[in-house]
C-alpha cells in the first residue's frame, strides 16, 4: 500500500483491477497502490482473445 495526493486530500490504499468474461467469469485480478495509474495493468489483464475492451 502507499499514499497518493489528488486534488489536495491524501489517499492510502490500493486499486483492485479485474478481467472478466462476458459472462461475468474473473479471468485475471491484479492488485495495485493507490499511485499507479489505471492504465498500467491493463497488459496483464487481458489473455488475447478479446474482441471488446471497456474500462472504468
Amino acid at each position: 500500500m502507499r499514499s497518493t495526493r489528488k486534488g489536495g486530500s491524501w489517499h492510502f490504499g490500493m486499486k483492485l483491477h479485474i478481467g472478466t468474461e462476458p459472462n461475468r467469469t474473473v479471468h485475471s485480478l491484479i492488485a495495485t497502490d493507490a499511485q499507479a495509474a489505471d492504465i498500467t495493468p491493463m497488459p496483464a489483464l487481458l489473455h488475447g482473445g478479446e474482441r471488446e475492451v471497456f474500462g472504468d
